[in-house]
């Protein structure tokens, strides 16, 4: 910066330091600047001097160098005089698409096997299974009815009634499963139970304690016949060969959907394979912000605690976002290409199109259709319903070109879409 540019904002803020902290025999503000600078240092005045100042440097350096930041700089001031102001800079990604209209794919051709119907009639049979008391000792695979009563360590009294616990080998800890093994319904016992550090409940974590058991019940689980009676009970199917039908028919839908949807993930990956990209690592850091928050919305609408959670599945919240990090890059990639293609292709999302995908979203509420048509086009969630139709239309024409049943690009497509061969090296400063 010229150094007669900076008289003036040097000594206004010479004067907001002495405003603030007057000097001994100067009225407040009225000091002179040599005898500011003497006492307070220069550094103080040209700190004071930069935070009004800077922004408009800031503002000229950025038009001069024609950069597109991403996001707000770091200043740092390397020198005073003659001042120098050092911006960082994250500018905008850029993309330089490979030769994407080349790209010939298929999807994978799913067909369901006779065990996967197999294993979802026998998740229906699970489902209408009932605990049937019975008497004999508690064995693998039965659910005890208990009450206990003991005491923790530090003098907490431990009670529970009609405790509800399913004997596996897979149940913590593994002293009360062996403690309850052999047990009939009116039997009792002393057992001590020694909970791991990582026990779910935080109270009873690490504690050993002396428990006092008393047997309710003792149940075994009994699985329905597959029958056709079965097969009434669980649906609108008047045979069990009616049901492995329907079943097969849903199973081959959800296959086919998931099919689709790697197939659609394979072709923009080709598509980002083929791209150079360049992009701040703060654009990363931003997807994580996105995903971290999308998790957290999750986790409380599944009625938990945010840190309660991150306790059970013993991890930090900084831990999660590195595990986090690889997929995070990858969808900031998939985002970057996909908008690039969208320019290349000249996708648009018409009014038209907003208002039939609005009618669709709102259709299923019945009488209360209107209300929710409003709610959609209100300030908050339009702008995400475009963004959605936006993405789903060039996702549309992306598969449509790994088919070969695109249509031909306008001859005023853009010039940056290239061979990826002839793509060149840019460096982002």
């Amino acid at each position: 910066m010229e150094p007669e540019r900076l008289q003036e904002p040097l000594r206004q803020a010479a004067r907001q330091i002495t405003q603030r902290r007057p000097i001994p025999g100067f009225r407040p503000g009225k000091a002179p600047y040599e005898v500011v600078a003497r006492i307070y240092g220069k550094e103080a005045i040209y700190d004071a001097a930069l935070d009004a100042i800077a922004p408009d440097l800031y503002e000229e350096a950025i038009q001069q160098s024609g950069l597109e930041p991403y996001a707000l700089p770091r200043l740092e001031l390397e020198n005073i005089e003659p001042l120098i102001l050092k911006a960082t800079v994250a500018v905008q990604p850029v993309v330089t698409l490979g030769d994407y209209r080349s790209i010939r794919m298929t999807s994978e051709k799913v067909v369901v096997q006779p065990e996967q119907v197999a294993q979802a009639l026998a998740d229906l049979q699970e489902e209408q299974a009932e605990w049937v008391p019975v008497e004999r000792r508690a064995a693998d695979g039965d659910l005890i009815v208990i009450d206990m009563q003991g005491q923790k360590a530090d003098g907490i009294a431990v009670s529970r009634e009609s405790e509800e616990i399913i004997l596996s080998e897979g149940l913590s800890p593994a002293t009360l499963r062996d403690g309850l093994i052999g047990l009939a319904a009116g039997d009792e016992k002393d057992i001590t139970v020694q909970y791991p550090e990582d026990f779910d409940n935080p109270d009873l974590a690490g504690q050993e304690i002396r428990l006092h058991i008393r047997v309710q019940a003792v149940k075994e689980k009994r699985l329905p016949p597959l029958d056709d009676d079965f097969a009434k009970a669980v649906g609108e199917h008047e045979t069990l060969e009616q049901l492995r039908e329907a079943l097969r028919s849903r199973l081959q839908a959800q296959l086919e959907a998931e099919a689709e949807r790697q197939f659609e993930l394979n072709v923009l990956d080709a598509a980002v394979n083929q791209a150079q990209l360049e992009y701040p690592g703060l654009a990363v850091e931003r997807e994580l912000d996105h995903m971290i928050e999308d998790y957290k919305g999750r986790v409380v609408r599944q009625g938990l605690l945010w840190e309660n959670y991150l306790g059970l599945i013993k991890q930090t919240e900084e831990g999660l976002r590195e595990s986090l990090r690889e997929t995070a890059e990858r969808r900031l990639q998939r985002a970057l290409v996909l908008g690039k293609i969208a320019e290349a292709e000249g996708i648009e999302v018409t009014d038209e199109d907003v208002d039939v995908e609005i009618n669709q979203r709102a259709e299923p509420f019945g009488e209360n259709a209107d209300r929710m048509s409003k709610l959609l086009r209100s300030e908050s969630l339009l702008p995400l319903i475009r963004s959605d139709l936006f993405t789903r239309k060039t996702i549309e024409r992306l598969i449509q070109i790994a088919k070969g049943e695109a249509p031909e690009l306008p001859a005023q497509a853009p010039a940056d879409v290239k061979p990826v061969r002839k793509k060149r090296k840019r460096k982002t400063e």
